[in-house]
């Protein structure tokens, strides 16, 4: 917790959490690292909750990021239909959060993630693109400039509407 806390002094935009009647029902980070620590945490060289906050990129117009989505989750109480529900309010809200930073000229160059899990691989396979692992978790990308995907569109045109563009 302690380490998580040091990452939201860092940056304040990573952390998405969802409630319902007051209680905490779902969340989720988003990291900005530098490229190769992406790299690494794909691979299993390095586990993205180790990062220390000086690790971490801050939100800077026009400066291009790695964004790892290090986890979400849903709490294990909900029921199936709840836990549907969660996660796609959870998602809508990231998807919000991501077209937030185009607005506010952050160029993203690539989403990553992976999961081990079944519903975390569903999820990631509507949208994402499988990539090669040598590992016992799933690997996932989007590269947003080469991304026809129509939720990653708005977050183009917001970009594109703030005065930066993504790199060539």
């Amino acid at each position: 917790l302690t380490r998580r806390l040091t990452w939201l002094d860092r940056n304040p935009d990573i952390f998405y959490v969802l409630k319902s009647e007051g209680q905490v029902v779902g969340y989720a980070a988003m990291l900005p690292l530098k490229q190769e620590k992406v790299e690494r945490s794909l691979s299993g060289e390095e586990y993205a909750q180790e990062i220390n906050a000086e690790e971490m990129e801050e939100f800077v117009p026009g400066k291009p990021l790695y964004i790892y989505l290090m986890a979400a989750g849903i709490t294990p109480r909900a029921s199936h239909y709840e836990k549907r529900s969660y996660g796609a309010r959870l998602i809508g809200g990231m998807f919000k959060g991501i077209l937030d930073l185009g607005k506010r000229g952050i160029v993203i160059d690539t989403l990553a993630a992976r999961s081990d899990t079944p519903d975390g691989i569903r999820l990631l396979k509507n949208g994402f693109t499988e990539i090669p692992t040598n590992t016992y978790a799933r690997n996932f990308i989007i590269r947003v400039k080469e991304s026809g995907m129509p939720f990653i569109q708005p977050y183009k045109r917001a970009l594109e509407d703030s005065g930066y563009k993504l790199p060539e």
